[in-house]
């Protein structure tokens, strides 16, 4: 008799478990945070952690965008690795404003990392958390993604992104394929903080076409697609645009 009941019981949650689905959602507590998923999450007065399982070698773009509705001011953005040691923190470049923070990073270990929200308000607020990878470019090989516009009811954020290293001079081409969305090429370097900055562009209203010569430097860089004003409101309705980028030697231009 209890084996029936606890099989009928058993079925009961199954069956609730299909109706109402599982959710997830991110609160003052923090939560998980996975690559290519916006976290939606409250600031309460308190810093909010989130976890990211990372890959040793791998290349990501994590952003904290301020809710447009109930923003969060001077966001402060800050990564530990497993161990612990802090690897990113955008307060040491952080001004008061909506405009939100955006990080670009290579995990140096499998593990854990904790990614942290915070601002120097006390004020509540909401935010978005979105973290991306990035995969490296490699020279003469062609790779194509398809990049939405951010619509009137987000910010401005970089849902894709990619890796290249400078030991020598490089031209990077771009050229839109379909859609009508006419994305900048923004090519980002890592700053103090591990806070990401435009480095150089390309881009226009009707560019469907175009190359960019960049200079021998240390380290990486980031390529992300869209418009320079990281953070803004959006307009108008989303676009889409289906893309390529190749990389190749200056000389063979």
């Amino acid at each position: 008799m209890s084996k029936r009941i606890t099989a009928t019981i058993l079925i009961l949650v199954l069956l609730g478990m299909a109706v109402f689905g599982v959710t997830h959602s991110a609160n003052a507590q923090g939560g998980k945070l996975t690559l290519g998923e916006v976290i939606k999450g409250d600031y309460s007065g308190k810093p909010v952690p989130f976890t990211l399982d990372g890959v040793k070698g791998q290349f990501v773009v994590i952003q904290l965008l301020p809710d447009l509705e109930m923003p969060i001011f001077n966001t402060i953005l800050k990564v530990n690795d497993p161990t612990g040691t802090m690897i990113a923190n955008t307060s040491l470049v952080t001004i008061y404003t909506q405009m939100g923070s955006i990080v670009g990073l290579q995990f140096e270990q499998d593990g854990a990392y904790t990614v942290e929200v915070s601002t120097t308000d006390t004020n509540p607020g909401k935010f978005d958390l979105l973290a991306v990878e990035a995969p490296l470019l490699e020279l003469d090989k062609t790779v194509e993604s398809t990049v939405e516009s951010a619509s009137r009811s987000e910010r401005i954020h970089y849902p894709k992104a990619f890796t290249l290293a400078l030991p020598e001079a490089l031209t990077l081409h771009y050229k839109v394929t379909a859609g009508d969305y006419r994305p900048a090429l923004i090519v980002e370097t890592i700053e103090t903080g591990k806070t990401l900055y435009p480095y150089a562009y390309v881009g226009g209203r009707g560019l469907l076409e175009g190359t960019v010569s960049l200079a021998p430097r240390e380290g990486f860089v980031f390529v992300v697609f869209g418009s320079t004003a990281f953070g803004d409101p959006g307009s108008g309705d989303a676009l889409s645009a289906t893309l390529q980028l190749t990389l190749s030697k200056a000389s063979a231009q």
